[in-house]
């Protein structure tokens, strides 16, 4: 029998004729997010992911490989490329579509739409973004897609992507401003509509940079044309993988695949011959030198990126005399950045100095390329004269750290040792991030400065003069 279809395939080959598409019973779903542009790790990971995605797609054409956002920002050598070296280490790899996150706004809507206008390294994928809207014409941005239609054999798959809808306090607010996220089960409900009774499509699967384990029995029980068939999760860096039994009794897998290439998530769903779901599994693949082979191809060009960031990002700045701590190094952060400005006091995000960039060991040699790991943001200086009172609403308000000189307790700020009344001025200095949002009180303040440095470059400055006549770095700021 299998000849006798293999000679009818030949024959419609020879006279010109597309043979029918192959019968799928089975998807595979492979997923990625919050990667961070982790290219550089210790194990290879991004080699290691991308050998297995494409070793998995290559062993089973019904696989389907989908990146969930906040894929580029956060490391020396993706920040410097500006993500040129992502997007075409995931060319290589053959993703499907990738998700906006909120990291994807950090160097402005310009490089995201760069990834499509020819100008900069372009991505052969569809960027997707379901729910962020112009704030000037009320209409979804230009520079993404709502979905994405894959067809796998004779199914016809819509990938919906979008944000979290409370994410736009994660990003800069000078970048925000024009944009708004709608709500998002609202909008996961119009486009399965729309992809199941307009494009005709099979499955639909939501991949949504956000959390929706709240959510996710609700979005279950969503039937008919509103169907979803999986979820994918970013933006919280979890690990798990879950399934969900609709009231229709039919599965909805959900994961979130951790971060930084640690994990990969992995979907499988069963089909009928009417191309439904009828069983799911979620799983979570954890990568690391056991996983599989590296790739040669994609080693080669991450060399070659590597090779042009080097005489920036491998210049020694100092050596570490004791092992430092994410949160020690959060209190140099600060305090250089006291130090650099000549303020009363400084104060920071605690997420804008990243976790992953700890610990440092004793007697490490902290390079430029280290401190693009601990500040990869691109936050500009900014000083002001404000109250006591309003600086201590706007602490409360988020987690931030002072400099060392600065303490916060019970509603009253101790500087230098000395009690200070709600109605003191200080003088402030902080980064963008924090200073342009109007829920906390820093524009409120008087003398306001834009210094136009970049917090990074203060930080670089700081650990290279402590370190210049040989003296070892014990997490102090001078």
């Amino acid at each position: 029998m299998k000849k006798l279809i293999a000679c009818f395939l030949l024959i419609l080959i020879l006279v010109g004729c597309k043979p029918p598409p192959q019968d799928v019973d089975e998807l595979t779903i492979l997923t990625l997010n919050d990667f961070h542009g982790d290219v550089l790790d210790s194990d290879q990971s991004l080699s290691r992911i991308g050998q297995y995605m494409m070793s998995q797609k290559r062993n089973n054409p019904n696989t389907i490989l989908l990146a969930n956002g906040d894929m580029f920002q956060g490391s020396a050598i993706s920040n410097i490329t500006r993500g040129d070296v992502i997007v075409e280490v995931m060319n290589e790899i053959g993703m499907d579509a990738m998700t906006i996150g909120n990291h994807e706004f950090d160097w402005g809507t310009d490089v995201i739409s760069g990834f499509k206008d020819g100008e900069k390294m372009d991505a052969d994928f569809p960027l997707l973004a379901a729910n962020i809207f112009d704030r000037s014409t009320n209409a979804l941005v230009t520079w993404a897609e709502p979905y994405a239609i894959i067809n796998r054999g004779d199914v016809k798959i819509g990938i919906i992507g979008l944000i979290g809808e409370d994410l736009t306090s994660s990003i800069s607010p000078s970048i925000i401003k024009d944009y708004y996220f709608e709500e998002e089960l609202l909008t996961i409900q119009y486009y399965t509509n729309h992809l199941r009774t307009v494009e005709d499509c099979d499955i639909v699967i939501v991949s949504i940079h956000g959390n929706t384990q709240d959510n996710n029995q609700l979005i279950a029980n969503f039937s008919g044309v509103q169907q979803v068939d999986a979820v994918i999760n970013a933006h919280t860096h979890s690990s798990y993988a879950d399934v969900y039994i609709g009231s229709d009794m039919i599965p909805m897998p959900v994961v979130q695949a951790s971060s930084h290439g640690k994990k990969i998530g992995k979907i499988v769903l069963s089909l009928n011959d009417d191309n439904n779901t009828i069983d799911a599994t979620a799983d979570l693949v954890t990568v690391s030198s056991a996983l599989s082979y590296e790739s040669t191809t994609l080693n080669t060009i991450v060399n070659r990126y590597y090779q042009t960031i080097l005489p920036i990002t491998s210049e020694v700045l100092g050596e570490t005399g004791t092992e430092l701590s994410n949160s020690e190094g959060a209190i140099w952060a600060a305090n250089a950045l006291r130090l650099a400005t000549s303020k009363d006091l400084a104060i920071i995000n605690t997420g804008g100095i990243i976790y992953n960039a700890f610990p440092i060991f004793e007697g490490e040699m902290v390079t430029v390329g280290h401190i693009w790991e601990i500040m990869p943001f691109d936050n500009i200086v900014k000083t002001v004269d404000m109250t006591v009172e309003d600086l201590i609403e706007s602490y409360y308000r988020t987690s931030c750290r002072l400099s060392s000189n600065a303490i916060i307790y019970n509603d009253v700020l101790t500087l230098n040792g000395t009690v200070m009344d709600a109605s003191d001025i200080v003088s402030v200095a902080t980064i963008d991030y924090l200073f342009d949002n109007p829920y906390y009180f820093y524009m409120n303040g008087t003398n306001q400065v834009n210094t136009e440095i970049m917090f990074r470059d203060m930080l670089i400055a700081n650990l290279r003069n402590l370190c210049k006549d040989g003296a070892k770095w014990y997490g102090n700021a001078e």
